[in-house]
């Protein structure tokens, strides 16, 4: 009789309406309780509270799920009126929190134990993704399914309240990273170096060609100026002296330019990079 009195206190100050839906499974559910079947009544409040959720009605369920043995699900209600009562300043909060604080010791909890878990692992509890798969699990009693990264892992009877049910998931390690290759990255200095060669080797070829031209012309004014010349020794010979003289030039700048090139090749730096390894996909070991 306390407990009902208490359950009593706890309803909302505004009841369900007698003639809604919410209204009319709450008064069966409130039957079914009387009774003591439990099942029934507890789907009723679920589904009164879906209906037109209320303090009251999460009260009436949480106690539903604690009388019928399952109280994880309780202490998870409880917790969830708790916080609706703090919301709306209202004075069953207290009552609330204090139920689910009772309960917690009394919890079953399931303990991942995760070795090398990947980045962004999917953890399923019963089909509903977990938060936060380090921190203990509370469940009913009876049966759960746990699934990891998609793949269905273990099936695990709970068959005591208060008890710690462990489960260890060893994922593969991650490879240890090979050393990163480093490798010269192409620069614009490959191609001024060639470049100065290709000019260079240009340079020496006009001067080699000017200078052959030059020797024609020098042998051809020799002829015509035995011991002195004529006006076109004289000129044979000025334009013996002028090719001379380009060949000359051809060749030092040719030179220079092949050694500048040569230089270039040999002593200009080049920028290295850094390739790393690739990542490894990750599979778990069930």
């Amino acid at each position: 009789m306390t407990r009902w009195l208490a359950l009593l206190l706890l309803l909302p100050t505004t009841a369900l309406a007698a003639d809604s839906e919410a209204g009319r499974l709450f008064e069966e559910a409130q039957q079914a309780m009387a009774a003591k079947d439990y099942a029934t009544a507890c789907s009723k409040f679920a589904a009164s509270l879906r209906l037109e959720p209320g303090i009251g009605t999460r009260l009436w369920l949480a106690d539903c799920y604690e009388q019928s043995g399952r109280l994880a699900s309780a202490w998870r209600v409880f917790r969830e009126a708790a916080a609706a009562a703090v919301e709306a300043k209202d004075t069953r909060a207290d009552v609330a929190a204090s139920r689910a604080a009772k309960l917690e010791p009394k919890l079953a909890r399931l303990v991942l134990r995760i070795t090398h878990p990947p980045p962004s692992l999917e953890v399923r509890l019963d089909g509903v993704k977990v938060a936060d798969p380090s921190v203990p699990q509370f469940v009913d009693r009876g049966r759960h399914e746990i699934a990891i990264a998609g793949k269905p892992l273990r099936v695990v009877d709970v068959e005591e309240d208060g008890k710690s049910y462990p489960i260890d998931v060893a994922f593969a390690p991650p490879p240890s990273k090979p050393e990163a290759a480093e490798v010269r990255e192409r620069t614009a200095w490959p191609i001024v170096g060639w470049s100065f060669v290709g000019v260079g080797a240009l340079g020496v070829g006009v001067g080699g060609y000017f200078g052959l031209r030059a020797r024609a012309l020098y042998d051809g004014a020799a002829e015509r100026c035995p011991s002195t010349c004529d006006g076109e020794g004289y000129a044979e010979r000025r334009s013996a002296f002028r090719a001379a003289n380009v060949s000359t030039a051809l060749f030092i700048a040719g030179g220079a330019a092949a050694a500048i090139g040569v230089t270039v090749l040999v002593l200009a730096p080049s920028s290295r990079v850094r390739v790393g390894a690739a990542s490894l996909h990750l599979e778990a070991t069930f």
